[in-house]
């Protein structure tokens, strides 16, 4: 695994796969035109536009605002890879009704999309603020909670329906999804193959209890259309998430992953979080 002669993309020396790289765009700034010019004098072509887009959520804009978005990537030759929206980041025990606050924006993201035209956008994924036991969370849910995942059934469509592909990730503080096993579950749940992957977050299902493996990596590679990269230090061999890390200090086996990742093609654009 090598950088390329092409700036902002990864090569797997095996096959020859290529990867572009990607940053959220308020990690690099809260000043959406200051974030895009960093973008591109750091020699990166593809977006992930999360937040921070003239002081708000990338689902939040209106049609005037992603109309002006849409002049700011295009003035500097950048293509938006993901919209990164927040959407269904909800507690499951407060029910349908506050799920269905977050259905009922999925008609402005798709007029938003419909502007920008990204490769994807991303929902995320549910959390519970009572249900702690890793490896049942999700079962729990889908048991508890069968309108769940009509709601995201709903939102996936609605998405595919207007051309968009629909990436789902996995989050903290609580996502159903905290093992290997949630995730195939609940997308076995979805039953949308062909209109739904995941983003895995290799230190969010960490920091849920998950330690990053290749063996967690064959498990999700059907799921995964995109891969979130971040550092971090556990203070054990294979141990919990401590603390923040920087890559290349990272405890978790980053180059081991990243190279079969890189392999098997399963992420066109990775996403660094710095």
């Amino acid at each position: 695994m090598s950088p390329t002669r092409r700036p902002g993309t990864l090569v797997s020396e095996r096959r020859g796969a290529v990867a572009r790289l990607a940053l959220l765009n308020s990690m690099v700034s809260r000043d959406i035109e200051e974030s895009l010019d960093r973008q591109k004098a750091w020699g990166l072509e593809v977006l992930d536009i999360k937040d921070a887009v003239f002081g708000k959520n990338i689902e939040d804009l209106n049609e005037g605002e992603a109309l002006r978005l849409a002049v700011l990537c295009r003035e500097r030759g950048l293509q938006i890879w993901t919209l990164s929206s927040g959407l269904f980041f909800e507690d499951i025990e407060k029910g349908p009704g506050a799920f269905r606050v977050h259905l009922d924006k999925v008609a402005g993201l798709i007029r938003v999309a419909q502007v920008l035209k990204p490769r994807q956008i991303r929902f995320l994924i549910a959390r519970s603020s009572r249900t702690a036991l890793s490896g049942k969370r999700m079962a729990e849910a889908i048991k508890k909670n069968p309108w769940l995942m009509d709601m995201y059934q709903e939102a996936v469509d609605r998405a595919a329906e207007a051309g968009f592909p629909v990436t789902l990730e996995n989050e903290v503080h609580g996502c159903l999804v905290s093992t290997a096993g949630e995730a195939l579950e609940f997308f076995e749940a979805l039953k949308r193959p062909e209109k739904a992957k995941m983003t895995w977050d290799i230190q969010n299902l960490w920091q849920e209890g998950t330690f990053p493996s290749l063996d967690v990596y064959q498990a999700l590679k059907p799921l995964i259309g995109m891969v979130h990269v971040k550092g971090g230090k556990s203070r054990t061999h294979g141990g919990s998430l401590a603390e923040a890390s920087s890559l290349e200090t990272a405890s978790w086996p980053v180059r081991m992953l990243l190279r079969a990742v890189l392999d098997d093609g399963v992420s066109p654009v990775l996403c660094l979080n710095p």
